[in-house]
């Protein structure tokens, strides 16, 4: 079972599928990172306290919403094309 693993992770590795999705994690993980520090650091700069909880009270999003079934519909079609996308482009590449 081991030994399947080695050879499996090799042929990634070969074919450098590893390093594209090492790449487009830590490009993922540092948006993300921005945005979050972006968003948080709005907060630290407010002075006037009223204002601080409105802006607490309207959460993440900037509504008192939560996302809805559209917004998670459209998310898990777009994650679904991507995908296919992605395999579509590696599938044709000559290696």
């Amino acid at each position: 079972m081991w030994l399947m693993a080695v050879f499996t992770f090799k042929e990634a590795l070969r074919k450098r599928v590893v390093l594209v999705a090492g790449l487009l994690t830590l490009a993922f993980l540092t948006l993300y990172g921005a945005g979050l520090h972006f968003m948080v650091g709005g907060d630290a700069r407010i002075t006037d306290p009223a204002a601080a909880e409105i802006f607490k009270a309207l959460g993440p999003f900037g509504s008192h919403s939560t996302p809805s079934y559209r917004m998670l519909l459209y998310t898990a079609g777009y994650i679904v094309v991507m995908r296919m996308a992605a395999v579509h482009a590696f599938n044709r590449r000559d290696v």
